[in-house]
């Protein structure tokens, strides 16, 4: 990717655990992913996160799954490169 670029993508989440599990970002600014996500145990759900890059380099982030007392964490990455 470029900077000034952007990328969307739809993760499909699934919560096999019978409790729910609350998501939330841990990010930097060059993602962008809904501020709070709860995914009920058994359930299935989408998730959007938009790459947007403001730098060049490797930018990492991650949704925070957390649920007592399970923690889950889903890594978001991109590389940015020039024009």
């Amino acid at each position: 990717m470029v900077v000034g670029s952007q990328a969307v993508r739809t993760l499909t989440l699934q919560n096999t655990s019978p409790v729910a599990i609350e998501l939330e970002p841990n990010a930097p600014a060059s993602f962008e992913a809904p501020a709070h996500v709860r995914l009920e145990g058994g359930a299935s759900g989408e998730v959007a996160v938009t790459f947007r890059p403001t730098a060049l380099g490797t930018a990492t982030g991650a949704l925070l799954g957390v649920s007592s007392p399970l923690a889950t964490i889903l890594w978001l990455g991109g590389d940015v490169q020039s024009r």
